[in-house]
């Protein structure tokens, strides 16, 4: 394939060029959401290069990373996509988390890898409710919430879990984690066009074993902790300002802790919560 083919986040255009349709075939679907005839804004020309048995991934000639095969490669590969673009808007702080809303508010669900949060944001959108994303929160300058169009994430072990709520889930192709879990990627079905407050922070804590699930408030020192838990990145250093924005926009609507046995019973409280 020698044409590059072009795919717009809204802040950056990427153009992609395939070595072959194998390469097509793997990596197009994730984006194909994002394709367009016409790039405009920033442009950046996506190409693959094989070196020592790995393909190495360069934005505009400079190397970003690296993958060991296809079944990795693309995974890879939107994971950068996905920094360079919330790198390129202004931002205040990105949380590593998922976040759907209702009208005008965002539930945001901080945690580490495996906490549940792209299970339980895919169920929510499922039943009707924006995605904002399953993996970033993007905080904004005014504490305000922003979609990234990027593909939900769905491991393994969820799979049998929302193979009703999305029929699709079974054609998928699956691929490969840093980590060897095999992993397929949802559309992002009913991305949220504007910006949102932040309604409530949500922690996740799955036990089978609960009959009985329950929404706990958290102290503001207890919500921050488990912030820096799930992992997050500053646009810029801290300063007064900043911090106060931070501050305010995160602790302001209250951080819980939602433990349940059962995604049916997570969806409740969110759902109560949202309608509350």
């Amino acid at each position: 394939m020698k044409d590059r083919v072009h795919y717009d986040t809204g802040e950056i255009t990427f153009s992609i060029a395939y070595p072959d349709s194998s390469f097509f075939d793997a990596i197009d679907p994730i984006f194909a959401h994002m394709r367009t005839l016409s790039p405009k804004g920033k442009r950046v020309n996506v190409d693959f290069v094989l070196t020592e048995g790995k393909w190495r991934i360069l934005f505009n000639e400079t190397y970003i990373a690296a993958a060991a095969d296809m079944e990795s490669l693309p995974l890879v590969l939107q994971e950068n996509m996905i920094i360079l673009h919330y790198q390129s808007r202004p931002y205040l702080v990105a949380i590593h988390a998922g976040v759907i809303g209702a009208g005008s508010k965002a539930i945001v669900f901080p945690g580490v890898s495996g906490s549940g949060k792209s299970t339980l944001t895919a169920a929510m959108v499922a039943k009707g409710y924006y995605l904002y994303s399953d993996e970033i929160a993007l905080v904004g300058n005014d504490a305000k919430i922003s979609s990234l169009p990027f593909c939900i994430n769905i491991k393994e072990g969820s799979w049998s879990l929302l193979k009703d709520r999305f029929p699709i889930l079974s054609d998928l192709r699956s691929y490969r984690r840093f980590d060897s879990q095999r992993v397929k990627l949802l559309p992002p079905l009913n991305l949220a066009e504007n910006r949102a407050d932040i309604y409530a922070v949500v922690f996740l804590e799955f036990d089978e074993s609960c009959t009985e699930s329950s929404l706990v408030p958290l102290s503001s020192c207890e919500t921050l902790s488990r912030i820096k838990e799930a992992g997050y990145q500053l646009s810029e250093p801290l300063n007064k300002e900043s911090l106060e924005k931070i501050l305010s926009g995160l602790l302001e609507p209250g951080g819980f802790l939602l433990r349940y046995g059962s995604l049916e019973d997570a969806l409740k409280e969110i759902e109560s919560m949202l309608n509350g």
